[in-house]
């Protein structure tokens, strides 16, 4: 199978992902697989001037050593808005190049420039495209003006697709409110390399280094530190709870937020109990994670987060360490009770319910059994076998029905 897969996103910048995951292991497994991406961050370097011009490069494996893809980044214009314009331009040349010369079976498209011209020029060939759809994306648009017409462009896509795949239940109901029929979409979701996320991790070398004691009670974030991400109203209950001394933040990641966390960490009623750490190498992660008593997801519930079910919440739940996070609606559907997820209205209840839990070991080991029986099926090999034939459905579904530009035009 040859798989084309087409992003409005950086393939090697961040992740590792649900596509890093999936198609890793996809090329391992004997697959055929390229990449088009699309450089996310060019507002943070201008090195080589306005014009970005297209490249090719190998991207090593994130979650599967061995695995090398080949990324194209198609030609663009690094001006506000005109990125957009350029993105719709040269995509369009380069798809088309890829259906001649790679001759991919299937489109895959994440996001929705890409995946609107994706869908344009799978059609014109006859090629089957699946809309990839792990977020509200339209409420991602940084321009806000914008976000109308993102939203039009993901109802279209939503609904012209040959097939929408999402990561949650709580999705599934917002592809089809956007237009897609329900035998189209297909959940698949999250799932955890148990290989390196279990029970027996050992974190107490990652205690020790940051002077963490054994009677301390570790509360756990990784991430993207956004201002929307309920991190700041912790941090500043923590500090104010003179009656929790041994309650510490341990936060590993960047973000908008992370200078003023360093700023609240220096504050003397701190005393070292906000431990802030950069990004680390994938393969570190888990020592972290095991590190941790309980594991935090506190957003707010804001368009951006309502959808979210970000993998590292599987792989907390896969280490034994329950997950406590504020009511976000796609969390409550996904994982509902008895799964190792506690659900708090706010961030600032979060370190009474942890000492309450402390205090409770017995309930504290019940929960964290729950975690690991609940994400015990979502191994990653079995998840991508699932994903490897609903490809190969879609495709034979696609050779028996006729083609026409119409589909698209008419």
């Amino acid at each position: 199978m040859r798989i084309l897969v087409v992003q409005d996103a950086d393939w090697g910048a961040k992740g590792p992902h649900q596509q890093h995951h999936l198609f890793e292991r996809l090329q391992i497994m004997g697959h055929h697989i390229r990449i088009i991406d699309y450089e996310t961050f060019w507002k943070r370097n201008l090195t080589g001037g306005i014009l970005a011009r297209r490249k090719e490069y190998y991207a090593s494996g994130k979650v599967v050593s061995t695995s090398r893809l080949l990324v194209v980044r198609p030609t663009m214009l690094r001006i506000p808005l005109l990125c957009y314009l350029t993105t719709l331009l040269f995509n369009y040349f380069e798809i088309r190049k890829q259906i001649s010369e790679f001759r991919p079976d299937v489109i895959v498209g994440w996001g929705l420039l890409s995946s609107l011209v994706s869908l344009r020029v799978a059609k014109e060939y006859g090629i089957p495209f699946v809309f990839y759809v792990i977020d509200s994306l339209h409420s991602l648009i940084p321009e806000r003006l914008f976000r109308g017409v993102g939203l039009f462009i993901e109802r279209y896509l939503a609904s012209h697709a040959d097939k929408v795949f999402v990561i949650s239940k709580y999705l599934a109901e917002y592809v089809h409110r956007l237009g897609t029929p329900k035998d189209r979409i297909h959940v698949l979701s999250a799932g955890v390399d148990f290989n390196r996320f279990n029970p027996q991790i050992d974190g107490k070398a990652i205690r020790s280094r940051y002077g963490i004691r054994n009677d301390d009670i570790v509360l756990f974030f990784m991430g993207n530190m956004f201002p929307f991400s309920g991190l700041k109203e912790l941090a500043e209950e923590l500090i104010e709870r003179s009656d929790a001394p041994n309650v510490k933040l341990l936060l590993l990641g960047r973000g908008e937020l992370f200078s003023e966390l360093e700023e609240l960490g220096k504050k003397p009623k701190a005393r070292g109990r906000i431990v802030l750490v950069d990004w680390v190498d994938y393969d570190d992660v888990p020592m972290y994670v095991a590190a941790a008593d309980l594991t935090l997801l506190p957003a707010q519930a804001n368009k951006t987060m309502q959808y979210a079910l970000p993998i590292k919440t599987y792989e907390y739940l896969a280490c034994g360490k329950p997950l406590i996070t504020t009511k976000l609606p796609g969390m409550i559907k996904e994982f509902g009770s008895n799964s190792g997820v506690l659900y708090v209205d706010s961030a600032s209840e979060i370190v009474d319910l942890a000492i309450e839990l402390q205090s409770h070991p017995e309930i504290l080991r019940q929960i964290s059994e729950s975690a690991v029986q609940f994400v015990r099926p979502l191994d990653w090999c079995k998840l991508t076998r699932r994903f490897e034939r609903l490809l190969e459905r879609t495709i034979r579904e696609n050779e028996t029905r006729p083609h026409s530009s119409s589909e698209i035009f008419g």
